[in-house]
């Protein structure tokens, strides 16, 4: 599955507002090259409830040809990285989505009842 081979890399961090850039490997390529494919934005407010913006590019529907994207696994892998790396709790996190499918907005339970 393409979620398997997710990079991401800080941009920006502070105390309430963090960015990730997100990256996979270029498969067509022999050398460890990475495609930036998307952008992550996490916003935390003064009562630690976080509103997280995940922003695909087109790169990415390239870099699926002969794998399998599933929308919500991928955003589950993505904020499982992010819990990972950082202090942010996201469970329960309002979640907009905007990829080459569409743009939604729902949390990780409800995404394959709000998502594509």
């Amino acid at each position: 599955m393409i979620s398997d081979f997710i990079y991401l890399a800080p941009t920006k961090t502070d105390v309430y507002d963090s960015e990730y850039v997100c990256a996979l490997p270029d498969i067509g390529n022999e050398d460890d090259v990475m495609i930036q494919c998307g952008r992550i934005s996490i916003h935390e407010d003064s009562h630690g409830e976080c509103r997280v913006r995940v922003m695909l590019s087109d790169h990415l529907r390239a870099l699926c040809l002969g794998d399998t994207y599933q929308q919500k696994h991928f955003v589950q892998t993505i904020l499982d990285i992010i819990e990972m790396q950082s202090d942010y709790v996201l469970n329960g996190a309002i979640i907009t989505v905007n990829d080459f499918l569409g743009e939604c907005t729902g949390t990780i339970d409800t995404l394959d009842e709000s998502f594509h």
